[in-house]
């Protein structure tokens, strides 16, 4: 257990964190951008709907 907690593995585990949430907000502009093809009052829907979709996805694949 000791060598879990090495500087190595937690520079390693900073970095997955930084590259989520770059890939997140990547994420994010897609759905808004795309979202604005669908009529106004479906976009609000779609916008929560597919940041889920991305966030379950994104756990699921991690």
């Amino acid at each position: 257990m000791e060598g879990l907690f090495t500087i190595e593995n937690l520079m390693t585990l900073g970095m997955l964190v930084m590259l989520q949430a770059v890939l997140g907000f990547d994420n994010l502009l897609y759905i808004i951008i795309e979202s604005k093809r669908v009529e106004v009052t479906r976009q609000s829907k779609l916008r929560t709907t597919g940041i889920w979709m991305a966030v379950v996805f994104r756990l699921l694949l991690l």
